[in-house]
């Protein structure tokens, strides 16, 4: 009975398959009821990109009569069209069904206009453009700005498209970029010790350079080294929206500062925890600690 049941299942599944291929034969040859083919934007008519990470909007048509090439235009506008090519950059991010290559030729963007290809393959299955929008953090609180991309023109073997769905909507998406870079005034003379020993302290100075939330600082260790005659270890502090942090970095070549992040706790205090990796003063152990700064 079970071989009885397989065979009877093996005899249908082509007839479905045959029957769907009609189908869609049927659909792509009927010229006159067939909605026309047309490419737009997926999904809502707004994204969004927070400074430090990016988004990925698409371009699609529900359907292609043709394996021959797409080609796009997209014009682009806002009052973050300046900073495209500095801390906005935008680059092709399409795949296809498998995971395999995107199947769009490089990108071109020019006078404020993305120029594509979209190849179709060996399939009349339609083939999207993704494209992802990625923003670097400037360091400048300026508020949040628009990117917007308009479809301008959508072609095939020189004959036009549908640019927008068959309601004309779709045509327009709109990027909101975000601004995370928050307003920082951290420059004062402080008093500071560390927790690893009562006795050390430091009065350190910050001042700001030319750019929000970049520090200098005399000394982030709370006079820890004082006694290897260096009171003051100087470094270059970083406020992201009350979260603090230092680069790692080796000073006077010998001591290997890594994982320092700390808080702005918002009352006037600074708190700073820091690793000196290569235990130098300590027997070859590395040292963690933690400063806390008090405004004067």
């Amino acid at each position: 009975m079970k071989y009885i049941k397989y065979i009877l299942l093996t005899l249908f599944i082509p007839i479905i398959s045959c029957d769907y291929e009609d189908e869609r034969l049927d659909f792509l040859s009927d010229e006159e009821n067939r909605p026309s083919e047309y490419y737009a934007w997926s999904n809502a008519d707004t994204a969004s990109a927070v400074e430090g990470n990016g988004v990925t909007i698409r371009l699609s048509s529900i359907w292609t009569l043709s394996t021959d090439d797409t080609s796009v235009e997209i014009e682009l506008s806002g009052d973050a069209v300046s900073e495209i090519g500095t801390d906005i950059t935008i680059t092709n991010a399409t795949t296809v069904a498998g995971g395999d290559p995107g199947n769009i030729n490089d990108i071109t963007i020019n006078d404020n206009v993305i120029s594509a290809t979209i190849n179709n393959r060996d399939t009349l299955t339609s083939v999207p453009l993704d494209l992802l929008i990625s923003v670097e953090e400037d360091g400048v609180t300026d508020g949040d700005k628009v990117l917007v991309f308009t479809i301008t023109s959508v072609s095939r073997d020189g004959s036009s498209l549908g640019a927008g769905d068959n309601n004309g909507e779709r045509v327009t998406k709109v990027v909101n970029i975000v601004d995370a870079d928050c307003p920082s005034d951290l420059s004062g003379t402080y008093t500071s010790g560390n927790s690893c020993f009562s006795t050390d302290s430091s009065n350190p100075d910050i001042v700001e350079t030319a750019n929000n939330g970049i520090y200098n600082i005399d000394d982030f260790t709370g006079g820890f080294y004082a006694f290897a005659g260096a009171p003051e270890v100087p470094a270059v502090l970083k406020d992201a929206c009350g979260n603090l942090s230092i680069d790692d970095f080796v000073a006077f070549g010998v001591l290997e500062f890594v994982n320092m992040t700390g808080t702005d706790n918002g009352d006037g205090t600074l708190t700073i925890t820091w690793t000196e990796a290569s235990g130098f003063g300590n027997g070859g152990t590395p040292v963690t600690c933690t400063t806390t700064l008090i405004l004067q």
